[in-house]
């Protein structure tokens, strides 16, 4: 009788592991159509923004790729321009004195050879301060 229920409980365990791997089969298939529908929009948007269309091993090269690197393709086409023209990226900056330019630890400009004075000033305390 024990091997019997063994049997039984096995045949039980076998039928679960089916059904469970039918779900796993279907939600993987999922989302190998989400990620297929993607790479198919990204690769759309390439073709509106480039006027050449993606090869379809490109396209499936981002449908098999990782779940985020989907993402972050899916993120650049969607902030990829229309058009011809480029977006802006911000204007120059405007420094009436070519010798001048921020300085890293003061508010203020200073010239090129305060930044050299002040340079030889650090190494200066800072030998001083290793051979104390």
């Amino acid at each position: 009788m024990s091997s019997e229920l063994m049997r039984n409980a096995a045949n039980v365990f076998e039928k679960l592991a089916d059904v469970f791997d039918a779900d796993e089969n279907i939600r993987t298939q999922q989302v190998q159509a989400e990620r297929r529908r993607l790479a198919q929009q990204i690769g759309a948007k390439y073709a509106e923004v480039t006027g050449e269309d993606l090869s379809l091993e490109s396209i499936e090269k981002i449908a098999s790729s990782d779940q985020d690197l989907v993402a972050v393709f899916q993120k650049l086409a969607e902030r990829a321009p229309t058009g011809d023209a480029p977006e802006g990226m911000g204007a120059a900056t405007d420094i009436a004195d070519d010798d001048k330019a921020p300085s890293s630890t003061n508010t203020h400009y200073q010239s090129s050879r305060e930044k050299h004075a002040a340079a030889e000033d650090a190494g200066e305390k800072f030998l001083n301060w290793i051979n104390s």
